[in-house]
């Protein structure tokens, strides 16, 4: 991936999304690293789906990046950072 595309993709993400990325995020060698970024910058489901639709399907696609096996990862994470006392809380909620 060279710095043009590098740039388009930073230009995207301010633009088309509103997201604040710096370009040496973007200029990652593990481009699960700048995925994985791109979906801690949204905190409301809305947010998560506008990103995936509006950016994510393409890139994880164009760097041939299972979507599943990266959601699936990236759901991992998330569940291995929440307490215990979080959990409930969800288990709560959600009831």
């Amino acid at each position: 991936m060279n710095l043009i595309d590098c740039l388009e993709d930073l230009l995207a993400l301010h633009r088309k999304l509103k997201l604040r990325l710096k370009l040496s995020d973007v200029l990652r060698e593990d481009k699960r690293d700048i995925a994985v970024l791109v979906l801690d910058w949204c905190d409301q489901m809305e947010e998560i789906e506008r990103v995936a639709e509006g950016f994510l399907a393409e890139y994880l696609t164009r760097f041939e990046i299972n979507s599943s096996d990266f959601y699936a990862g990236k759901f991992c994470i998330l569940l291995s950072s929440l307490t215990r006392k979080d959990c409930q809380v969800v288990m709560f909620h959600n009831i």
